[in-house]
């Protein structure tokens, strides 16, 4: 994957690039929150055989860590500017319509910008957003306060707050995240990704590119933020694929009152990572539903 610099909001983002086929359409993906672009490399290659393929590293992730950190009061509004500037960029330089894709976060951060980006986006590909509605927001409050153990889900923001993010080494951190449930699924690849191209040296150690603090103030914003009106005046075809356990789309009825929902599945047997875990069936999945059948040909995902 080649790296290219983006000025975006007068700062120097870093994207990952991926040449596809001629006069192919080109998709920009959004990683999920605490990841960075390159995490996804597999799902992403097999996508560029169909698209030309960006993946930014959000602010405050990858190798954008230096650029400054979203204010706690203006977090997701932050991180939707940069988004739109990018896309806005994407749209000028190949003269078209953007399919804007993402995961999670990513995925969220795609819904929020679609209104501000109409006539600049193709098509919406939506893997598991974090979508809460008032009530799950109380819930989760609820189940909180009276310490319930389940479902795990409810405690992202204090587990995050709580995660180690600093190591001595990268063979250290390597060792001390491999032992973690979250990344007992994951293949070589994408794990060590995820090391090598979410932390930065600092003189001492390393640590993660996006810092305990800034992921736990994602997810605890994640909870506030209601977008039942933006998922229903939706202006593109939108496809919406979720897992079949844990999923944090507690909104997706929403869609069901979009005239653009065009897919939605379910993937069997899997959790919130699987644009990770499940590449390459959810690769099939977005080729089949967004390409023309003329044109493709899934033997080669």
């Amino acid at each position: 994957m080649k790296k290219i610099n983006f000025k975006i909001n007068k700062e120097d983002f870093n994207v990952w690039y991926l040449k596809g086929p001629k006069n192919s359409p080109v998709l920009h993906w959004a990683h999920g929150n605490g990841l960075n672009g390159r995490t996804y490399e597999n799902l992403l290659k097999n996508l560029s055989k169909f698209f030309h393929i960006y993946a930014w590293d959000a602010r405050s992730h990858g190798l954008n860590h230096r650029i400054k950190r979203p204010a706690e009061a203006n977090t997701y509004g932050q991180y939707v500017s940069d988004f739109k500037n990018l896309i806005e960029l994407l749209y000028e330089k190949h003269s078209m319509p953007i399919v804007i894709a993402g995961h999670s976060f990513g995925a969220t951060i795609c819904i929020k910008a679609e209104p501000e980006l109409r006539g600049k986006v193709s098509k919406l590909v939506l893997a598991d957003p974090v979508l809460f509605t008032p009530l799950a927001n109380g819930v989760s409050q609820l189940l909180r306060f009276f310490k319930s153990k389940k479902p795990k889900n409810i405690y992202l923001a204090q587990n995050a707050a709580k995660r180690r993010d600093k190591w001595s080494t990268k063979a250290e951190a390597h060792l001390d995240l491999s032992k973690k449930n979250l990344f007992k699924n994951w293949d070589k690849l994408s794990f060590e990704n995820y090391i090598n191209y979410g932390t930065f040296d600092i003189g001492e150690g390393i640590s993660l590119s996006c810092p305990r603090a800034i992921e736990a103030l994602i997810f605890k914003k994640s909870e506030s933020e209601f977008l039942r009106n933006t998922i229903m005046n939706l202006s593109v075809e939108t496809h919406l694929y979720l897992a079949s356990r844990g999923s944090p789309s507690f909104d997706k009825n929403s869609f069901f009152k979009s005239k653009k929902l065009k897919t939605f599945k379910i993937l069997p047997s899997s959790n919130h990572l699987f644009p990770i875990e499940e590449y390459g069936n959810f690769s099939k999945a977005i080729v089949q539903h967004l390409i023309p059948t003329e044109t493709k040909n899934l033997n080669h995902i």
